[in-house]
Order: structure tokens, then C-alpha cells, then sequence
């Protein structure tokens, strides 16, 4: 399997060879170089503690993203980076990787403005967001940009007008990939604003097209990109404005772009992931005429729509999902206009991955590869098929792995629960308001989790992740008790989105009002981002993830 994958790969790599690879989302995270990076700097240069830098940190991290973690697009483009990088060599595969995230600047979707926290200064008018960006290298600002948009007033839609912005585009000097963020805080304020159909999720689509091609065009006017060859690989359907053909403007028919292949990456199918334009949208925002059919009534909206999901069918040229299930869902319902563009490796199967040096403990990762050296394998470049092939076939040092395995996970279970009890998962620092008992037995509780299986389903708190399913267990009396007996530690919540996630707390809060030891069994985190995530999962024996069929 491992000598198919890599002859898989090398075809792949050899298709690609002299093709400028260009990813696009609008949701695309921080790499954890950058945040540890500012994460030393609070500390070491603005005086704040481990706790309040951490939580700035996260609140930064969140405001990239709409969802907890939102994709796991930055560790799928790093693995797509280390695998050209074999295949090609590094300097090749830095050269034709381009990333293009947006930086976000006014509030967190479903939680609002950042408030830092800690004694922190500014200067006239700066942001925590203003120190972020001491942390990137400004490399041009587009002045003018002229772009449509509509205002809202006391809950009404004015008329549309058109203004102009400026646009900084920032490179991420703690990647080796080629990473860029587009600044304009008068647009880019808030990850997915509104409802699924605000027409300023148009403008900011609108912006970051004319952005992002503008920065190409001059990069193979200049040298810096080579060309001919593109590959755009749209991560969701906001970003399908930015594909040269939607839009009737100075990119659509442009030479520069004559040779471009789309591949379409879909992480979510729910309706806040799945913009759609009202109908009026497709004038002002100059979609080309060939897509005006896929202006239609939509009876979820009940009225006319641009319909993105129709006009990125078309102008994909191949699509995918990020699990076989997820793959499915694209081909049957989605895309099923499309179903001959929706692929998977009949092998492999379609995943984002995880990148294993940012979720793997240090400790686990050092046993392993302790592992590899007693038994003879490359540790710069393991086929991790025969190391445990290898393990099965020596009883003795597949028991003693397994002992150091169980104590390397305590340690980061320890590295948690410490985590845990300064108050990191939690959106307060009152313990009281958070946990419902005194500091003293907080820290009780805490220590107490070393020796107990932890369960996590921790994730976006929205329906269809089905937090409250957990809970109705606990409600569920015979269950409840089964639980306790066991002594297992459940942790729900996650980032909050909407009122659903106050509504299960409250359940939470009433359980134990009902029985008092539920509190010990059963934790609600309020903060959840990239920055500590990895703190949590590392900790976790059972992770568990639920949603709604067809979700």
C-alpha cells in the first residue's frame, strides 16, 4: 500500500511539474509559528502573563476563523508542501505554493469584538490586531479599489453604491510556504458576516478577488510567479468569485489567466459555510452573463438567489470533500449536477489530514521514533505500515511500547489538566461563574482527571454537532449512573456561535443543580481555538465527534 501511495504521488507531483499552485480561502488559520511568535512577544515585550497571552493569542486566532477550528486547510497545504517538496525539492515546491487568507479585524463571528485581556497598552488608534501585524512583512497596498457594496440601516438594506479601499497584502515570515493575508479593515472586519445570503459577504468576495489577481497578475508581470500553468484550489464556495471566468472584468478574459485548471476543496455543506447572493447581487457585482441562470428561486430563502454552488459546478473542473462520507454527500446532493467532478482515491479515500508535529505530544512523538531506532527504520522518513507490522511481530517490545506509550500520555494529560486550572479553556476568570463551585474544589476536581478516561466532543457549538445529545445522556438516569461508576470525564462546548451554546450550559447548570456530582463528570468549555486546541486533544483517550444524518 505505502509503494502504491508513493507511485500515486509521484504521478500527481509529475502532472503538476511547472504548474503555479494557488490555494484560496477566505478561512484560512494562522500558522502556530506565527502565533507562538506572538504569543513570546506579549509575554516577553508587553509584560503579560502566560494566561493572558495565551487567551489574546486565541482571541486572534478566532478571528480568522467562523468555525472552532474552522478547516484544517493550513495543516492539509503543509503535508501537500512536505510531499512536493520530496518530489520536486523544497526551493521548487515554496516557489509554486501560494496561499491566500484574509486578516480579519473587528470581530469574531458569534462572539463579537475582541476585548484583550491583561494590561495591555496601545498607542492612538492601534488594535491587537495592529500588533499582529508587526509580526508579518508588508509587501504591497493597493490604493483605491473600487467595490460595490450595500449598507445596512436599522435592520434595512440601502441602495448600492461603490467605494473605495485600500489593500495590504502581508506575507507570514514564520512559514516556509508561500502565505499571504489581505488587510482592509473597512471590509474584511468579521469572517462571514451575517446570515448566508448578506450581501456583504459579496463585497468581501468581491474584494478579495481583485485583490488576489491583481497580486498574481503582477508576480508573473514581474518574475515571481512563472506561469503559464495555474491551478486555483478554491476552498469553499465564497471563493469561486475569485476564478477569473465568474466575474466580467479586466480578469476575465485576460491572457495571464488563459491557462488555469480549478479544483474545488469543500469542507462543509451546512447553509453558514454555503453563501448564496440575493438575486440583485448579480448586476452589482458584475457576474459574468453566462451564469445568469444560476440565478433561481431557492425555496429555503424563498426568493430568487445566485446560486454559487451552480456557477461553482461549472467552473470547477474537479471536486472534492474531506472524508468518504462528506465525498458522498458532494456527489448525491451538492453537486449531483456535477456528480462526474466529484472524485476520490479509490484507495486512499479524500482527507484533510493532520499535521502530526502540531497534534502529536512531543513525547509520543520522541517514543516513536526511540521505536524506530530499535528496530532498524529510517526515523527522517518511516513507512509507519511496517514499524507496527514490525512491533506485532515482537511480543516483548510491543508491550514494553505500549507501557512507555500509556506513561508519555500522562504527561500530556498532566500538561493539560495544568492548563485546565489556569483557567485557559474558559472564557472567564471567575471559576464560579464557569464551573459553578469554589476555586479550591476546581483544582480538586482537576487533579483528579490524571487517573480517569477522558472523553472530548469538543467543537463548534451549533445543532447539528449534537453537543446536546451528550447531554441528554446525563440526563438519562441509568446512563448517568454508569458513567459516575466509571469515572469517566466527559468535556463538551467549544466555540460559540449562537444562543445554542448558552442554552447547554444552562442544561448543564441543571443537572447539577439536580446532582451535584454531574459537575465532576460532565465539563463545559467556553474557549476553544487552534492556539491551546492541540492541549486538549492530546490529553483526550476518546474523542468523539456526532452530527446530523447527511451532515
Amino acid at each position: 500500500a505505502e509503494a502504491l501511495k508513493q507511485s500515486v504521488l509521484r504521478r500527481a507531483a509529475d502532472t503538476l511539474k511547472g504548474t503555479d499552485i494557488f490555494i484560496l480561502q477566505m478561512e484560512y488559520e494562522l500558522s502556530m509559528a506565527l502565533l507562538e511568535e506572538f504569543y513570546k512577544y506579549l509575554i516577553k515585550e508587553r509584560g503579560l502573563s502566560e494566561e493572558d497571552a495565551m487567551f489574546n493569542t486565541g482571541e486572534v486566532a478566532k478571528l480568522l476563523m467562523a468555525g472552532g477550528l474552522g478547516s484544517f486547510k493550513p495543516d492539509l497545504v503543509q503535508g501537500w508542501y512536505e510531499e512536493l517538496a520530496k518530489l520536486w525539492g523544497e526551493s521548487e515546491a515554496r516557489k509554486r505554493l501560494n496561499v491566500f487568507g484574509v486578516l480579519y479585524s473587528g470581530a469574531i463571528k458569534g462572539q463579537g469584538s475582541i476585548q484583550p485581556r491583561g494590561d495591555l497598552e496601545f498607542k492612538a488608534r492601534e488594535t491587537i490586531v495592529d500588533l499582529l501585524r508587526g509580526k508579518l512583512d508588508s509587501l504591497t497596498t493597493y490604493e483605491d479599489i473600487e467595490i460595490p457594496y450595500r449598507e445596512k440601516i436599522d435592520h434595512r438594506w440601502g441602495d448600492w453604491k461603490t467605494m473605495k479601499v485600500k489593500v495590504t497584502i502581508y506575507r507570514n515570515r514564520h512559514s516556509p510556504l508561500k502565505e499571504y493575508w489581505l488587510y482592509c479593515p473597512e471590509v474584511f472586519h468579521e469572517a462571514y458576516p451575517g446570515d448566508s445570503d448578506d450581501y456583504y459577504r459579496a463585497t468581501q468576495t468581491y474584494l478579495y478577488r481583485k485583490a488576489v489577481l491583481r497580486f498574481i497578475k503582477e508576480g508573473m508581470r514581474n518574475g515571481d510567479i512563472e506561469g503559464p500553468k495555474l491551478l486555483f484550489s478554491t476552498s469553499e464556495v465564497n471563493t469561486t468569485l475569485a476564478v477569473p471566468r465568474v466575474v466580467d472584468d479586466e480578469y476575465r478574459n485576460d491572457p495571464a489567466f488563459k491557462n488555469i485548471a480549478v479544483h474545488h476543496y469543500n469542507h462543509t455543506i451546512v447553509p453558514a459555510g454555503m453563501p448564496c447572493y440575493r438575486d440583485d447581487a448579480f448586476a452589482h457585482v458584475k457576474i459574468a452573463a453566462e451564469f445568469k441562470d444560476a440565478v433561481n428561486f431557492d425555496s429555503g430563502y424563498g426568493r430568487e438567489i445566485v446560486n454559487l454552488v451552480e456557477i461553482t459546478g461549472r467552473v470547477s473542473d474537479v471536486i472534492t470533500g474531506c472524508s468518504t462520507m462528506h465525498t458522498r454527500i458532494l456527489r448525491e446532493h451538492i453537486f449531483r449536477k456535477f456528480a462526474h467532478k466529484v472524485v476520490e482515491n479509490d484507495l486512499f479515500g479524500n482527507s484533510e489530514g493532520s499535521y502530526i508535529p502540531r497534534w502529536q505530544a512531543q513525547e509520543i512523538q520522541a517514543l516513536i521514533r526511540k521505536y524506530l531506532r530499535k528496530l532498524k527504520f529510517d526515523t527522517n522518513n518511516p513507512n509507519y505500515y511496517l514499524f507496527f507490522e514490525a512491533l506485532e511481530q515482537a511480543p516483548a517490545l510491543k508491550a514494553s511500547f505500549i507501557q512507555e506509550l500509556l506513561k508519555a500520555k500522562q504527561a500530556a494529560k498532566q500538561r493539560f489538566i495544568d492548563a485546565l486550572a489556569r483557567g485557559v479553556f474558559f472564557m472567564s476568570q471567575n471559576v464560579e461563574d464557569e464551573m459553578g463551585m469554589k476555586r479550591e474544589e476546581f483544582r480538586q476536581h482537576c487533579q483528579r482527571l490524571l487517573e480517569r478516561p477522558i472523553f472530548t466532543f469538543v467543537r463548534r457549538m451549533v445543532p447539528y454537532k449534537c453537543a446536546n445529545s451528550i447531554i441528554d445522556v446525563f440526563e438519562h438516569l441509568s446512563y448517568r449512573e454508569r458513567i459516575i461508576k466509571a469515572l469517566a470525564t466527559v468535556f463538551i462546548g467549544g466555540r460559540k456561535f449562537d444562543d445554542f451554546a448558552d442554552k447547554q450550559r444552562n442544561r448543564i447548570r441543571g443537572l447539577t443543580d439536580q446532582d451535584a456530582r454531574v459537575r465532576e463528570f460532565i465539563w463545559f468549555i467556553s474557549n476553544h481555538h487552534v492556539f491551546s486546541s492541540w492541549l486538549l486533544q492530546q490529553a483526550t483517550d476518546f474523542g468523539g465527534m456526532l452530527s446530523w444524518l447527511g451532515k
